[in-house]
């Protein structure tokens, strides 16, 4: 069942508020390797710093350090030409950056390390980290851990996966998607896309799969209800999931669907028209995406956000912290 509303049915006139999370001084992050998918990265990171406000930092990951002798002709120094190689790849990065987003501040580093660890470590700084992803626009390399799956499992803010898009699909996406879980309705994640829907000026639509209790299948602890009561259940604590995030974007229009069945097949079908995908991922000690969200940045079409929910313990009392 599914259900639009809007505080206000206009257009939104301050796409990011002062209060909104996308407006906290931290950069935007884009990963890049000299690579087209990569380079779709780059545009779209372009873009979200710019609606946010933000600077574009571009981050190359150099594997070699000054003491690593790599293998070049007589006379070659390989280190040097593999340096000079990725200094190009930065050049035309900021250049590319700039052109999709004009006045926007943007600068480039080279980090040495593997790209996993750099951008784990961008992420405790960043307040989005963008990288491409290769194939059909899929993260398909979850078993033996390519770099966007580490990352998306590993980073300690928002990964956005951009697929590589090829000249002949669809130019016509539109509307972000949000997956709120049972159990996991976690603010963060319904700010983030709240906020992306307002900086995108679209809708939202915010997706609840549940699964009906029958007689004997869930336990003593809850009694049998029939399907209808478990939809006005679903729907209201849905609608519970999205109030406070909502009071901060009352211009953007949402539909809620909150629908029984398979979470993940209910996410990558209202994702078949969608410009953007969010999902949140839990950290937990053995870093693993859940089921629902590698379902979805494996086989989502469009660009999937993933939030990471941190498992945080109870503060301890200290004395003030001074913020710089």
């Amino acid at each position: 069942m599914a259900r639009a509303r809007s505080g206000r049915d206009r257009q939104v006139m301050d796409l990011q508020p002062p209060g909104s999370p996308h407006r906290d001084g931290r950069p935007v992050v884009v990963g890049v390797d000299g690579s087209r998918p990569a380079a779709d990265a780059l545009r779209a990171g372009a873009r979200a710093a710019a609606a946010r406000g933000a600077a574009l930092e571009v981050v190359l990951a150099f594997p070699w350090s000054e003491a690593d002798v790599v293998p070049a002709p007589e006379g070659f120094d390989g280190l040097a030409v593999l340096r000079m190689a990725a200094e190009q790849v930065l050049e035309e990065a900021a250049t590319a950056a700039r052109t999709a987003a004009p006045g926007l501040s943007v600068a480039t580093r080279i980090e040495v390390g593997r790209p996993v660890d750099v951008l784990v470590r961008e992420s405790d700084r960043a307040q989005l980290l963008c990288l491409g992803t290769t194939g059909r626009g899929l993260v398909t390399d979850l078993v033996i851990g390519s770099t966007a799956a580490a990352l998306v499992q590993l980073a300690h803010c928002p990964v956005l996966l951009v697929p590589w898009t090829p000249p002949w699909s669809t130019r016509s996406r539109s509307g972000v998607v949000v997956g709120l879980a049972p159990g996991e309705l976690d603010p963060a994640v319904a700010a983030f896309a709240f906020a992306e829907a307002a900086s995108r000026g679209c809708q939202l639509v915010a997706v609840r799969a549940w699964a009906h209790t029958v007689p004997g299948a869930a336990g003593l602890l809850e009694p049998f209800v029939d399907a209808a009561t478990a939809q006005r259940r679903e729907e209201s604590a849905l609608d519970d999931a999205l109030t406070e995030a909502s009071a901060q974007h009352a211009g953007v229009v949402v539909q809620q669907v909150a629908e029984r069945g398979s979470a993940a097949r209910l996410l990558l079908a209202a994702a078949l028209t969608a410009e953007l995908v969010v999902v949140g991922h839990r950290h937990h000690r053995l870093a693993r995406l859940g089921s629902v969200a590698s379902a979805v940045v494996h086989r989502a079409g469009c660009p999937v956000a993933v939030v990471p929910l941190l498992d945080r313990p109870a503060p301890v009392p200290a004395a003030p912290v001074t913020s710089g």
